[in-house]
């Protein structure tokens, strides 16, 4: 009798220890799914793009039927929000794309200018990929034909070619891997061709 009961209680145990260990491994999944970003479910943005980017919408309108990108004109708003959230002299953060140190460029038309013919370039050399040319406005025009050669843009792509640059220039990190999801948080696609209305 006592070993029936010892059997019990062990297996009693043994079912509490499992449920616990399942009832966490639910949780843990359930939060993960919360803090995936939404681009990656519907490519469509939920975070809130600010007064101080959207005032620069008229200039940025400009410029992107200059260069004849018109059509992406909410996706550069989004661009220039997780650049710099409207904020200093160079709202694109394209100095860069012009071989200068970051910040360089202090008038934010300019800024808006360079950052949308540098967006121009990049899409079209990347065949109108959108993701490829995100990540190559920030990794830079060389991650393009990598891409390529590698199956096109992906996570994996961005990771070693962030790795292999870091090397090349001995520097800890190379760019932002996870740029187009952060570009992409506050992009609708359901507002992309807004612009075309415009006259």
């Amino acid at each position: 009798m006592k070993f029936k009961k010892k059997r019990f209680i062990t297996n009693l145990q043994k079912g509490i220890f499992l449920f616990f260990i399942f009832s966490i491994a639910v949780v843990l999944l359930f939060l993960a799914a919360l803090q995936k970003p939404n681009f990656l479910n519907n490519e469509q943005g939920k975070a809130t793009i600010n007064a101080a980017v959207l005032r620069y919408q008229p200039v940025l309108h400009k410029f992107a039927v200059k260069y004849g990108v018109s059509s992406y004109e909410q996706f550069l708003l989004a661009q220039m929000m997780q650049e710099s959230g409207g904020q200093g002299g160079d709202p694109m953060q394209a100095s860069e794309s012009l071989g200068l140190p970051p910040n360089t460029i202090t008038n934010p038309e300019q800024s808006i200018e360079t950052g949308v013919r540098h967006f121009a370039t990049v899409l079209k050399l990347a065949d109108g990929d959108l993701k490829l040319a995100t990540q190559s406005y920030n990794f830079g025009i060389g991650f393009i034909q990598y891409a390529k050669d590698h199956g096109g843009y992906s996570k994996q792509n961005a990771v070693a070619f962030s790795q292999i640059m870091a090397k090349k220039y001995s520097w800890k990190t190379y760019g932002d891997i996870d740029y187009v999801e952060h570009v992409f948080r506050y992009y609708n696609r359901t507002n992309t061709h807004l612009s075309q209305t415009k006259t």
